[in-house]
């Protein structure tokens, strides 16, 4: 935001503010002062940022450790470009969750959750010109024009479907990150929720010593996925898509008697299906898309 001062009865435009430091010269970039506790730019010497966006997005104003900050969520691929002045922006992105396995029958078991997404962070980039941004969808990739791209891969681990003959005692790895977006727990809910495992009925094979058992628990905040018997599937939190479970009814049947969630939050995997001996499986859930957010300095 430019500023003006008087001269000669004419209000003319500063270009430029320096300051000495150490006996040299140093040109002021801006100056912020103090808004009910919260810093906020009055000068910039610059023309004020200013972007349009062809998809999907929405901005709103967040406060964080004492800084106001413009957030630009990206909820939809388009062309992001930069039609005034320039800004230092921090942005913070991930992927789209992985989908559920089916769950299998004859071999009787619970589909593995899908894995909670991989995110990307870029702290201080200068936004000018104009990019092409990719929001992901389920188990893919999103990227912000050539500065930062989300990887492939778990960023937290689905949970693992249960197995009749050894009941699952393996864990799904995620990659030990946070997936608080720029490592903000007031403004942000955690993303990338691994989805729970699918459960398995043993059916006929139930006279030989074997029951059912319930898929292990997605895991969330780039943790792994974990088997837990009684856990029955849950999904990692904050968008973790529920494991499918099977179990005997009243008919005297072994069904399925839940079906896999898909995942419901940015990054988040979706359930892994039911497996069931005798009478078939379930198909496993979507994993649900993933996010781009630009953070300016307010």
């Amino acid at each position: 935001m430019p500023g003006y001062i008087g001269a000669g009865g004419v209000a003319r435009k500063v270009k430029a503010v320096y300051v000495g430091v150490g006996g040299v010269a140093r040109k002021v970039q801006a100056v912020y002062a103090g808004v009910n506790g919260v810093a906020r730019k009055v000068w910039g010497g610059e023309e004020p940022f200013a972007y349009t966006y062809t998809g999907e997005h929405t901005e709103s104003e967040i406060t964080w450790e004492g800084q106001a900050y413009r957030l630009i969520t990206l909820t939809g691929s388009g062309t992001f470009t930069v039609t005034s002045g320039s800004a230092a922006a921090d942005i913070w992105l991930c992927g789209g969750g992985g989908s559920g396995r089916r769950g299998s029958s004859g071999v009787a078991g619970g589909g593995d959750g899908g894995h909670g997404a991989k995110a990307a962070q870029l702290t201080g980039h200068m936004l000018q010109g104009a990019y092409t941004v990719s929001v992901a969808g389920a188990s893919g990739v999103s990227s912000f024009g050539d500065a930062v791209k989300s990887a492939s891969g778990a960023g937290s681990g689905g949970g693992p479907g249960a197995y009749l003959s050894d009941g699952v005692t393996d864990t799904n790895p995620g990659d030990g990150e946070s997936k608080y977006p720029f490592g903000d727990t007031a403004n942000f809910y955690c993303h990338c929720a691994g989805g729970g495992g699918g459960g398995v009925d043993s059916g006929n094979l139930s006279s030989a010593g074997y029951s059912s058992k319930d898929g292990g628990n997605g895991g969330s905040n780039g943790g792994a996925g974990t088997y837990n018997d009684g856990s029955r599937g849950k999904g990692g939190k904050y968008g973790g898509g529920v494991g499918g479970l099977a179990e005997k009814t009243n008919t005297g049947r072994i069904e399925v008697t839940r079906q896999a969630g898909a995942g419901s939050y940015y990054g988040s995997g979706g359930g892994g299906g039911a497996g069931v001996y005798d009478y078939g499986a379930s198909n496993g859930a979507a994993g649900y898309q993933g996010v781009v957010y630009v953070r300016i300095p307010a």
